[in-house]
């Protein structure tokens, strides 16, 4: 089949891409040279109309959005105005398959432990990002798409935006001290092959809906430097936690619905630091 990926040379994209060749398929990559996914509605609307009907592909995966740190009117522009100019142009197309990437961030958190969330949970967004995110995805699944929601998905190629690429960048640089903001938060850490896998499948064959995409293992920040620094063989690492007496909050999925359709995962946390490590080192 023929895919086309927006963000295809992004993070996730790039594994995404990868993925998706291997398992024989065409990929047609979206770069903001071929569309500014922040330049309006309208213009959005052109361009991916443009791209799709040269493209011809049997699946758009739709990646492009802001980073969490992003402010309001970044996010208004690239999850609410981009993803309505996109919808707008797949209504031409109607035997193209929509797959966009959604964000735990959409859930909130919780100030307690409690069991690993599923699909329906209520959603409390806190940021810009998680409320733009939200908007993005009921706009995808109102329109008969897939909506990804993806956790915190980390592994070779990620840059210092997230604590676990902070993390292990400070080790690859051989840091005698490792700064941190706080270590008591949980959160459900992914692999990114992982996730990448669970693209393509929604791509290939996944009913239409929203998706966890997660370990649906819990683990404090605490307990993620902790196998970082085991994994790279370092005892007496002196860690700078910037609010030691922080009082963390709470995320973690339920990955029970993707894998009724086949999909698991094939990375536990410590081989995926390990090699996230080798990558950095590299």
């Amino acid at each position: 089949m023929r895919i086309l990926i927006t963000g295809a040379r992004g993070f996730v994209g790039t594994h995404l891409s990868n993925a998706s060749t291997a398992a024989g398929h065409e990929v047609i990559a979206c770069t903001r040279d071929d569309c500014d996914f922040e330049s309006g509605v309208a213009e959005v609307r052109s361009r991916m109309s443009r791209l799709i009907e040269e493209a011809e592909p049997d699946a758009l995966i739709h990646l492009t959005g802001p980073l969490p740190t992003s402010d309001a009117e970044r996010c208004r522009l690239l999850c609410v105005d981009g993803t309505r100019g996109l919808l707008e142009a797949l209504e031409g197309f109607p035997g193209t398959r929509l797959v966009a990437a959604g964000s735990a961030s959409e859930i909130g958190t919780f100030s307690e432990p409690r069991p690993c969330v599923d699909e329906d949970v209520t959603c409390n967004p806190i940021s810009d990002y998680a409320k733009g995110k939200l908007a993005q995805s009921e706009a995808v699944l109102e329109s008969g798409g897939t909506s990804i929601r993806l956790f915190n998905s980390t592994g070779p190629g990620q840059g210092t935006n997230v604590v676990a690429g902070r993390v292990i960048h400070q080790l690859a640089k051989g840091a005698t001290e490792l700064k941190i903001r706080e270590t008591s938060s949980v959160r459900d850490f992914l692999d990114v092959r992982d996730a990448a896998d669970a693209f393509l499948l929604a791509a290939e064959r996944l009913p239409a809906g929203r998706y966890n995409v997660c370990s649906g293992k819990p683990r404090s920040i605490g307990d993620l430097v902790d196998l970082a620094c085991e994994v790279a063989g370092i005892s007496d690492l002196n860690i700078d936690v910037e609010i030691p007496d922080y009082q963390g909050d709470f995320v973690c999925g339920d990955p029970s619905l993707l894998e009724s359709h086949g999909w698991s995962r094939k990375f536990e946390l410590d081989q995926t630091l390990r090699d996230f490590l080798a990558w950095a080192c590299a």
